[in-house]
């Protein structure tokens, strides 16, 4: 008998029915079914049990189940298999700035470029619009939706636009772009022109568009494989 200090962890297919909305066909195994999932202390006390769907990664049901083991019974060390061993899912984000800070700190600063951006487009320019540029409440927001509308659109031609020159050259042309059209841009939505307004928003939302096709992709790119989805998820939630 052990101690109680120490336990195991691992799943195992359990046939489900396919109403099921655990369920799922694995090409593996040729069949719909979940992955019981069973902590099993060195007493051989089974801790904690639950049902997982087969792409689930083992290792967030490791701690899952330590933070609501109700028994006596507390385990500090965990032994499974390779599913259960990563470092990410006790310390994501601490592990992002202790291996790679300046990646992270570079990809919190593309994102936010871009949502400075984004904000300024379409949602401080509808109230400047209508406070300095002379229009009515809904000729801005039919201008305004019909740019956000267009980005659906827009932005995978803008993915296409940096496979075809790089994402580099990309950001320059949107960096120079932004710096260059700015005042510019400006000057044309006070003329109380609707044509000129039009023209204006039409080129901020070109310039957002291959922004954030461009951005969406490079975060992605920043963060090795094992971490990726805590830096990208944590650069677009501070900014």
């Amino acid at each position: 008998m052990g101690t109680g200090k120490s336990c195991t962890a691992d799943g195992t297919i359990q046939y489900i029915r396919e109403e099921n909305l655990i369920s799922e066909y694995h090409i593996r195994y040729g069949h719909r079914s979940g992955i019981a999932f069973h902590h099993v202390s060195d007493q051989y006390i089974a801790l904690f049990s639950t049902f997982i769907r087969r792409g689930v990664w083992e290792a967030v049901e490791i701690i899952e189940a330590l933070l609501k083991n109700q028994s006596d019974i507390k385990p500090d060390t965990v032994h499974a298999d390779t599913q259960g061993q990563s470092t990410v899912v006790s310390a994501p984000v601490i592990t992002l700035f202790k291996t790679i800070p300046f990646i992270m700190l570079r990809a919190v600063g593309l994102v936010a470029l871009g949502a400075v951006f984004y904000y300024l487009c379409f949602v401080y320019l509808e109230d400047y619009l209508m406070q300095y540029g002379g229009l009515s409440h809904n000729l801005t927001s039919s201008i305004i939706s019909s740019c956000v509308a267009a980005m659906l659109l827009l932005v995978p031609i803008g993915g296409l636009i940096c496979d075809k020159i790089g994402r580099r050259y990309s950001y320059f042309i949107v960096a120079g772009g932004i710096a260059i059209y700015s005042i510019a841009g400006f000057k044309l939505l006070l003329t109380h022109h609707v044509i000129n307004i039009v023209i204006a928003m039409t080129i901020f939302t070109l310039l957002s568009s291959l922004e954030q096709a461009t951005t969406s992709v490079t975060v992605v790119e920043q963060f090795p494989a094992t971490i990726r989805y805590s830096g990208v998820s944590f650069s677009y939630n501070v900014t």
